[in-house]
């Protein structure tokens, strides 16, 4: 059975989720589809429910539609499939002043001109992320086991399939290094190379992917790390929290104490 990204958009809403391919619209074949998923998660999920089944009501109309704001815009893929095995809970949806993180990081992004916003996550808060970040494009990876290259492959294939074409340049944002402000951001999309940003002799994020690097990510194994796949240029920040990660527990006292900064 083959696989796709599905694009749709209800009001100012725009969300893409990653779905295997079916021939029915019926939101009972939809929920198998999910292999359980949404069944699992209805409580938490029922207008994710009520929008798949408002969508393939209509589909061929609404698979034609676009938000052509973005047209010609900066493509963002923020990476939040990992498992958190570390952490005890998802890194995407950690709790800061009342919000999940990934929220804050797309209202951090927002405030760069002309973005369009694209988000790979696992099947586990796929319901929790949309319902979070609705003015977004959400991507399910199947498989996120295979690691950070794979997950950015999901998001190219989602903006290939919406746009017709690859983007270039693409800045990749992961959920758990949320240390950089819209200053970092704004400087590595007007570099023309891939890039990242430097302090202190340690590389951080975000990740600046351009020209012929896209491609290379794009075609190459899920499994290869990308420090084998493009090189980058270094961008000197002084920036203090460019090496927040979170990973485990004892890394949330950092991540909360970034939050109180005005970068944040």
């Amino acid at each position: 059975m083959s696989s796709r990204t599905t694009s749709y958009s209800d009001g100012n809403v725009l969300c893409s989720i990653w779905i295997h391919q079916f021939n029915t619209i019926h939101l009972t074949n939809i929920l198998k589809e999910f292999d359980g998923f949404l069944v699992r998660r209805i409580s938490q999920s029922s207008q994710l429910i009520v929008l798949l089944s408002r969508h393939f009501m209509n589909r061929n109309h609404q698979h034609r539609m676009t938000n052509r704001r973005f047209m010609g815009g900066v493509d963002v893929i923020v990476l939040a499939a990992g498992r958190s095995s570390r952490l005890g809970q998802p890194k995407a949806l950690v709790d800061v002043d009342g919000r999940p993180l990934v929220s804050h990081l797309i209202q951090r992004l927002q405030r760069i001109n002309d973005v369009e916003i694209t988000i790979v996550t696992n099947n586990d808060i796929l319901a929790d992320v949309y319902l979070a970040c609705p003015a977004t494009n959400v991507v399910l990876n199947p498989d996120p086991e295979k690691g950070r290259t794979g997950s950015i492959q999901c998001g190219l294939s989602s903006i290939l399939e919406r746009k017709g074409r690859l983007p270039n340049p693409v800045l990749i944002v992961p959920v758990d290094r949320p240390g950089w402000s819209v200053d970092i951001a704004t400087r590595l999309i007007a570099s023309s190379a891939t890039s990242s940003p430097v302090w202190e002799g340690r590389g951080g994020h975000p990740l600046l992917i351009a020209g012929d690097d896209v491609n290379t990510v794009y075609l190459a194994d899920s499994n290869a790390p990308l420090s084998s796949l493009i090189e980058r240029e270094k961008l000197d920040v002084d920036f203090p929290f460019l090496h927040l990660n979170i990973d485990t527990e004892a890394d949330l006292a950092e991540l909360f104490l970034a939050a109180k900064e005005d970068w944040f």
